[in-house]
C-alpha cells in the first residue's frame, strides 16, 4: 500500500434518477491529482461524461491506482442492467481495451463480445441481435480482419449487419462486406438490393480511405443493379449520383418522412431562387423510393400509417413534378444548369477532373440568363469553386470564392430587403460556407473576414434597427405593419402550445400563419432602409486602446489533409489590436506541407488568426468544465484547481502563448460554439495562481456592432427620465382553488431538471425559491430610496400573463426557475407545447425559458388557457423591451440554448436582444438561490447606491462575493453582455 494524502472531492454521488439509486463512491484524487479508488462516472446518450442529472443515460462502475483503471470496469443502463463490462488499461485521453469484453441489450441479453490485446481486436467477436441471437462471427488478428467465421443472412438480421459494418475500421469493413458477399451468393441473388447496398457501403468506405478509382467503381456497380431492379426515374438516379441518398438507413428512419415535409412547406419561397426543380426532384425521389423499399423489401407491417403519407403524398408530388416540368420546358436552359451543376458535385466528390468542365458548362450557361448580382449567377461560380476545390486546384477556388464574398458583401442589402426572413436565413448559411471555403483556398484572404462580420449575428443587427427605429420614429405605417406581424407571430406561438385538434377548436392555421408571417416580412423588409450593417476590420482596430484587444472564436470546417478528406470542425481565433499600434495591412495566411495543413499565423502587429483546436477535443475538455463549475463546497480546492487549470490551457492558454495579450487590460470577446457555453472569466491559471477575471477585463460582444456601440457608447433608444422597474420573483407553481401547496428546501438551486420532470408528472411539486422574494423585496427597497418607480409582482401574480404584458421598463429583473431541454424528449414531458405539432418540436427557441405560477398545473394534464406558466424563448421574443436599459435574468442557465455557427446561441438571450433590451445579465450554469440574490442585491447597491456603471458594478459585485465564495460556482454563474 503507498503511504500518500488522498484529498476527497467534496462531493459523493448519491442521487437518485428515475428511481434508480446510484451506487456512493467518494470518486477521489490523490496527493499528485490523480484518480484513486472506487469511482462513479455519468455519461449521456453520446457516452460523454456529465454532471447534468437530466442528461444522464449511463453511469460507470470503476476503480483506480495513481490514475490507471484496475480491476474489471462496468457500465449500465440507469435501470442498473449491465451496459458493458471488460478490462480498461488505459482512459485518458483514449479509453484502450484488453481482454474480454462484452456488450448487453437493455433486456441482459448478450449484444456483442470482443476479445482485446493491450487495445487491438485480437481473437473472434460475436454478434448478437436484441434477443441474443448470433448473426455475425469474425476473427480478427492485430485488429485486422482475418476470417468469416459465421454469418446468418436474412432480411431481418440485414439491418444488424450494417451496423456492425458501419462501425468497423474502414479498411475490415471493406472486407467484412466482400466476405458476406462472397459467403451468401444465394442470398443476394433472390435479394439483388441488399447487395446494391453492400456495394454502396463498400464504395463509401472507398471515398473515405481515399481511394476514388475504387469508390467510383462500387458505386456505379451499386447504382446498376438498382437501376435494373427497381426501375428507377432519371432524376432518382442523378439524385443518388450526387450523393443526396445512400440506400441503406435513411429509408428505415421515419425521421425523413418529417425532413421531406418540412422541403414541401418550403416550397413556395425556394421558387424564387430557382431551385424548384432540384427540391421537388428531391422530394419525389424521397417518397417514390421510400415507399418502395419499405414496402417491398422489409415489409414494414407496424407502419401502415407511414406508407400510406408515403404513397399519398408521392402521388400528390410527383404531379406536382410533371407540371413544373412541363413548364419548365419553357426555359430548357435552367434544367441543363441544374443538372450540369449536380453531375459536377458527383464527380468532384470523387476526386474526377471531369467535374471541372461541368461546372464550366453550367457556369457559361448562368452567364448567358442571368445577371452577376442574381443569385443563379452566384450559385453558380460557387459549385465551380467548389469543383476546384475538390481537385485541390486552390488558386482557380479562390478566385471564384473571393467573386462569391464580393457580390454577396455587395448585394446583401438588396436581398435582405427582397426576399422574406428563412431565405435570406439560407442566404447567410450559403455565405458560411464560402467562408469555410475561402479559408481552405485562399491564402491571402482578401474578403474571409468581412465576409464573415456579414454572417455573424446580422439578423439580431437588423431587429435591433427596426426596434430602435420603431421607439424613436412617429412612422404610423411602420407601426401598423409591426403591429400586425407580432400579432401573427404571437399566433404562431399559441399553436405552438396547441395540439392540431385544438388549433381547430380555436380556428388557427399555422401554415397559413406562417405564410402570412412570410408575406409581411417581405414588405416590411422593402419598406425599411437599412443603414450599413457590415463592417470591416478596420471598424475594429481604429475604436481599440492600445491596452485592449478584440477577439472573435470562430468554428469552420476545413480540409486537413490533401491525400485523404478530413473536413473536421475547428476552433479558430481572430485578434485584433489597435491601429494605433501600427499601420501597417493586416493579412492572415497558412501553408500547405506535403499532405498536411499547417497553419502559419502571420500579423501585420494589429491582426492575427490562428488555430486554436479540433472541435472534438474542446469537447471532451468541456467534459471537464462541466465537474469544474458545479457545486462543491465554497472554498476553492486542490482538485478545483486541477480542473480549472486544465480548461484554462486548452479554452485560452494559446492565446496567451502567442503573446498577445501582454500589456493588454480589457478584451473584447466574441465567442462561438462551445466558446457561448463557458464563462473565461473563471478559468484558472496554475502558474500566475489567479482567474482570468483577475488578469483581464472580459467584455461580452456579440458582434462587431455590439463592440462599436459600447465603444462610441450609442445610445439604442432616447431614454427617458421614467425611472421605472419591473421586479418579478418567487412565482406560485401549483396554483390551486382553496390553498397554495409549496415545498420549502433550503439552499435550492433555479434549475428545473430531469428528475423534477419525472417526478412531477407523479404529481410531485417544483421547489419553490424563498431567496428570490428576498431578492426582489431587497432591490424593490433600494430602488424605491432613490425615487423609483416599481412594480413588484410575486406569488400567484407572478404568471408568464404578467410578463408579456410588461412594456418598456428601464430595467425588468426576473427571479426564478430557468429550463434548457437538449432534447425533443424531455420537452415533451414538461407539456408546455404540443409534442404533435413538429414545427414547434424543431424550433430551437421553444426548449429553453422560464417558468412561472401555474406551471406545475400545466405538468399535471390541468390546461390554463392562455397561460401554461411556462414562457418559452420564442415567446420571450415577442416581449417589448424596445427601450429597456437592463435585464436580469436571475435563474439558471438563462445564457445557454441551441448554439449555432455565425448565429449565436437560440435561447432567451437571442429573445431578449430581439425584444429590444440593450444589455442582459444572465446565468450560463445552474445557480445556488443564496449566492445568487446576494449577488444581484450587491449589483444594485453599486450600481444604483454607488452610481458605478452597469459593468463596473457588475465586477465589484462578483469580486464582493468571492470573499465569501471562493468557488467560481458561487460567483461566476452570470456574465453581462450589452451595453
Amino acid at each position: 500500500m503507498k503511504n500518500y494524502l488522498i484529498f476527497l472531492i467534496s462531493f459523493f454521488l448519491f442521487f437518485d434518477i428515475s428511481a434508480q439509486e446510484l451506487p456512493k463512491n467518494s470518486n477521489a484524487y490523490d496527493l499528485f491529482g490523480n484518480k484513486t479508488g472506487a469511482w462513479t462516472i455519468l455519461f449521456n446518450s453520446e457516452w460523454n461524461i456529465t454532471e447534468v442529472i437530466d442528461s444522464v443515460e449511463f453511469y460507470r462502475l470503476i476503480n483506480y491506482d495513481n490514475g490507471l483503471p484496475i480491476g474489471k470496469v462496468t457500465d449500465y443502463y440507469l435501470n442498473g442492467v449491465k451496459q458493458w463490462e471488460g478490462k480498461l488499461i488505459s482512459v485518458d485521453p483514449y479509453e484502450i481495451k484488453d481482454d474480454t469484453c462484452i456488450w448487453y441489450n437493455i433486456n441482459s441479453t448478450v449484444k456483442i463480445n470482443e476479445v482485446y490485446l493491450n487495445g487491438n481486436l485480437n481473437g473472434i467477436s460475436t454478434y448478437n441481435d436484441s434477443i441474443g441471437n448470433t448473426f455475425l462471427k469474425i476473427d480478427y488478428l492485430n485488429n485486422d480482419f482475418a476470417e468469416l467465421v459465421f454469418s446468418q443472412l436474412d432480411k431481418n438480421q440485414f439491418p444488424n449487419i450494417l451496423e456492425v459494418i458501419n462501425s468497423s475500421q474502414l479498411k475490415n469493413s471493406i472486407s467484412i462486406c466482400n466476405a458476406i458477399l462472397d459467403d451468401n451468393k444465394l442470398f443476394f441473388s433472390s435479394n439483388p438490393i441488399f447487395k446494391s447496398i453492400l456495394l454502396n457501403t463498400i464504395s463509401e468506405k472507398y471515398y473515405f480511405l481515399g481511394n476514388y478509382v475504387s469508390a467510383k467503381k462500387y458505386q456505379l456497380l451499386s447504382f446498376n443493379i438498382l437501376s435494373e431492379n427497381m426501375k428507377i426515374e432519371s432524376g432518382l438516379y442523378i439524385d443518388n449520383l450526387f450523393g443526396d441518398h445512400y440506400i441503406k438507413s435513411p429509408y428505415v428512419d421515419s425521421s425523413f418522412v418529417y425532413r421531406s415535409n418540412y422541403l414541401r412547406n418550403e416550397l413556395d419561397t425556394i421558387q424564387e431562387v430557382n431551385n424548384f426543380l432540384v427540391l421537388y426532384n428531391n422530394i419525389a425521389s424521397n417518397y417514390m423510393h421510400s415507399e418502395r423499399y419499405l414496402n417491398e423489401y422489409f415489409g414494414y407491417d407496424n407502419n401502415l400509417e407511414l406508407k400510406k403519407i408515403l404513397k399519398n403524398n408521392s402521388i400528390f408530388i410527383l404531379r406536382d413534378f410533371d407540371s413544373i416540368i412541363l413548364d419548365g420546358k419553357k426555359n430548357n436552359k435552367l434544367i441543363e444548369i441544374s443538372h450540369l451543376q449536380r453531375v459536377s458535385m458527383y464527380y468532384g466528390l470523387f476526386g474526377d477532373p471531369s467535374s471541372i468542365n461541368f461546372a464550366i458548362n453550367a457556369y457559361d450557361l448562368v452567364k448567358s440568363e442571368y445577371n452577376p448580382s442574381d443569385f443563379s449567377y452566384i450559385i453558380s461560380e460557387f459549385y465551380l469553386g467548389k469543383a476546384y476545390l475538390y481537385n485541390y486546384n486552390y488558386d482557380d477556388a479562390a478566385i471564384y470564392f473571393n467573386s462569391v464574398a464580393e457580390k454577396l458583401i455587395d448585394n446583401i442589402d438588396i436581398y435582405t430587403r427582397t426576399l422574406p426572413n428563412i431565405l435570406i436565413n439560407k442566404l447567410y448559411d450559403i455565405a458560411l460556407e464560402v467562408f469555410n471555403n475561402l479559408i481552405a483556398s485562399d491564402a491571402w484572404n482578401a474578403h474571409s473576414y468581412e465576409l464573415y462580420s456579414l454572417i455573424d449575428s446580422r439578423e439580431i443587427s437588423k431587429i435591433k434597427y427596426k426596434n430602435r427605429y420603431l421607439r424613436n420614429s412617429n412612422d404610423t405605417i411602420f407601426q401598423t405593419l409591426t403591429d400586425s406581424i407580432n400579432n401573427i407571430y404571437k399566433e404562431i406561438s399559441k399553436c405552438y402550445e396547441l395540439s392540431i385538434d385544438q388549433q381547430k377548436k380555436y380556428n388557427l392555421n399555422l401554415d397559413s400563419l406562417i405564410q402570412s408571417s412570410i408575406e409581411l416580412e417581405i414588405k416590411i423588409n422593402k419598406y425599411l432602409e437599412l443603414p450599413k450593417l457590415n463592417y470591416d476590420v478596420n471598424d475594429i482596430t481604429s475604436k481599440l486602446n492600445k491596452d485592449e484587444v478584440y477577439i472573435d472564436i470562430i468554428n469552420i470546417t476545413i480540409d486537413y489533409n490533401d491525400s485523404i478528406p478530413q473536413w473536421l470542425p475547428h476552433y479558430f481565433v481572430y485578434v485584433f489590436k489597435s491601429d494605433s499600434i501600427d499601420s501597417s495591412n493586416y493579412y492572415f495566411d497558412y501553408y500547405r506541407d506535403s499532405d498536411s495543413l499547417e497553419l502559419n499565423p502571420v500579423t501585420g502587429l494589429d491582426a492575427m488568426f490562428f488555430p486554436i483546436n479540433f472541435d472534438f477535443h474542446l469537447d471532451s475538455i468541456y467534459s471537464y468544465y462541466s465537474n469544474y463549475i458545479r457545486p462543491s463546497g465554497k472554498e476553492f480546492s486542490y482538485s478545483d484547481k486541477v480542473y480549472g487549470n486544465i480548461c484554462y490551457q486548452n479554452f485560452w492558454s494559446k492565446l496567451e502563448s502567442e503573446s498577445l495579450l501582454e500589456g493588454i487590460s480589457t478584451v473584447y470577446f466574441s465567442p462561438e460554439g462551445l466558446y457561448s457555453k463557458i464563462n473565461p472569466n473563471v478559468l484558472y491559471d496554475s502558474i500566475s495562481n489567479s482567474f482570468l477575471i483577475d488578469k483581464y477585463d472580459i467584455v461580452y460582444v456579440s458582434n462587431i456592432e455590439d463592440f462599436i456601440h459600447q465603444k462610441e457608447n450609442i445610445q439604442l433608444y432616447d431614454h427617458s427620465d421614467d425611472l421605472y422597474a419591473v421586479l418579478i420573483g418567487n412565482p406560485t407553481f401549483l396554483l390551486e382553488e382553496d390553498a397554495l401547496v409549496l415545498v420549502s428546501p433550503e439552499n435550492q438551486s433555479r434549475k428545473i431538471n430531469q428528475d423534477e420532470l419525472n417526478n412531477l408528472q407523479r404529481g410531485m411539486l417544483l421547489s419553490n425559491l424563498p431567496a428570490t422574494q428576498t431578492e426582489i423585496d431587497l432591490i424593490s427597497d433600494n430602488l424605491k430610496s432613490k425615487g423609483w418607480n416599481v412594480d413588484l409582482i410575486d406569488g400567484v401574480d407572478a404568471t408568464e400573463t404578467s410578463v408579456k404584458n410588461v412594456k418598456s421598463p428601464k430595467i425588468l429583473h426576473i427571479a426564478t426557475h430557468g429550463f434548457f431541454f437538449e432534447d425533443e424528449n424531455m420537452l415533451s414531458r414538461s407539456k408546455m407545447i404540443s409534442t404533435d405539432n413538429k414545427k414547434a418540436v424543431s424550433n430551437s427557441m421553444t426548449r429553453s425559458g422560464l417558468i412561472f405560477s401555474g406551471a406545475e398545473n400545466t405538468m399535471n394534464g390541468e390546461i390554463l388557457e392562455h397561460d401554461n406558466g411556462w414562457l418559452n424563448s420564442y415567446e420571450a421574443s415577442f416581449l417589448n423591451l424596445r427601450g429597456t436599459e437592463l435585464v436580469v435574468l436571475s435563474a439558471c442557465k438563462t445564457g445557454t440554448g441551441d448554439v449555432q455557427n455565425g448565429k449565436g446561441v437560440y435561447g432567451l438571450q437571442r429573445a431578449i436582444r430581439v425584444a429590444g433590451a440593450e444589455s442582459l445579465i444572465m446565468s450560463m450554469w445552474d445557480v445556488d438561490d443564496k449566492a445568487t440574490q446576494e449577488l444581484m442585491t450587491s449589483f444594485y447597491d453599486f450600481w444604483i447606491d454607488q452610481k458605478m456603471t452597469k459593468r463596473d458594478a457588475f465586477k465589484k459585485a462578483q469580486q464582493k462575493i468571492r470573499e465569501k465564495y471562493k468557488h467560481p460556482y458561487y460567483w461566476g454563474a452570470f456574465i453581462m453582455i450589452g451595453k
